[in-house]
């Protein structure tokens, strides 16, 4: 779990300094200030800077879903990728001083990535991207790249271990896949729990396909007695369901969640916190959250109250020199703020 956080050179950030992160983590501030990129530059460090996640950053920023070649590790040839769009404004380091930098505040276990020495190639082709941690040194494009074979790159269970929740929530088949691997276990419970904190009387939840078909299959629960699609009970339960299911599937690793109040509603904030609180402390997982809403954050200090160890809230603030600030609120300070309705958005 990271306790504190330094970004370098990626993307906005020119320096982002956060000295202390909780297992629970809110973060607020303005559009642009930089909440995103920080969930991606998460997103790339626990992923260890695997090449599907690089190249899905760079797909999502470029619309890029063309060049992506659909093995299970991407590789692009005969194509020039924009790695460029990875690194501060855009523009690929000049040299190792700019370098992307993430990991703890203290200079241990921080992942680098930079341009190896060979980076200058004829036009047309793609500079060689290189990763280090902790002195662990991989190739990570233009040439392809093989199959994980030790520990820098996630195994197939680590990388489900690394949930990322966008404001368009998961689709069907990530929704599928995620419930699958807990059906028929305990944990089924919790997200029935979950879903309850908006229909109290859900008792049952089930993914049917027609025609007993495993890909195109929708959620169904049990409402009053009566099986009901999910898809018609509105935006809120939707939402919630990738949230709660992200959380059961990610033991031991971490849940990205970028604005994390969309579709729910004021009253709901609190009961969804207490369960992410305890979800995160029973299944060691460290979660990181984004909102513009107040509702959200009077619900996130009021269940970080009852655990005050386990949170962290603070508001990113953009800055013309390093990119943002973060802005730490501890529990008091959070408490005065919303007592004097103080603006910490």
């Amino acid at each position: 779990m990271l306790h504190s956080l330094f970004i370098a050179n990626f993307r906005l950030f020119r320096e982002l300094r956060i000295k202390r992160l909780g297992r629970v983590n809110l973060i607020t501030g303005k559009n642009g200030s930089g909440k995103s990129c920080l969930l991606d530059a998460l997103y790339i460090y626990y992923g260890r800077a695997d090449p599907r996640i690089l190249l899905e950053l760079i797909d999502r920023q470029n619309d890029l879903s063309n060049l992506i070649h659909p093995s299970p590790i991407h590789t692009v040839e005969d194509k020039t990728l924009p790695l460029h769009t990875l690194f501060k404004d855009g523009k690929l380091p000049s040299g190792p001083h700019e370098s992307i930098q993430i990991g703890n505040f203290t200079d241990h276990d921080r992942l680098r990535i930079y341009l190896a020495d060979d980076a200058k190639k004829e036009e047309g082709t793609n500079p060689s991207l290189v990763c280090d941690i902790n002195g662990i040194v991989q190739i990570l494009a233009p040439a392809p790249l093989p199959a994980p074979s030790n520990t820098l790159w996630p195994t197939s269970m680590a990388m489900t271990r690394i949930q990322y929740i966008r404001p368009g929530g998961l689709n069907h088949a990530q929704i599928n896949h995620l419930w699958d691997r807990i059906q028929l276990t305990t944990r089924e419970e919790w997200v029935i729990e979950a879903l309850n904190i908006l229909y109290p009387k859900i008792t049952r939840l089930a993914f049917i396909g027609p025609n007993g078909e495993h890909q195109h299959r929708m959620a169904i629960v049990t409402l009053n007695q009566i099986r009901t699609s999910l898809s018609t009970l509105g935006s809120g339960i939707n939402r919630l369901l990738p949230i709660i299911l992200a959380m059961v599937n990610a033991d031991a690793g971490v849940v990205l969640l970028d604005e994390m109040e969309n579709g729910l509603h004021w009253t709901v904030h609190y009961q969804l916190w207490r369960i992410l609180f305890h979800l995160a402390n029973q299944l060691d997982i460290q979660l990181f959250a984004t909102t513009h809403s107040k509702d959200c954050i009077l619900g996130f200090h009021d269940a970080w109250k009852e655990t005050p160890n386990a949170g962290a809230f603070f508001r990113l603030d953009p800055d013309p020199e390093a990119g943002a600030q973060a802005i730490h609120y501890s529990l008091k300070g959070l408490s005065h703020a919303l007592e004097t309705q103080t603006e910490m958005r």
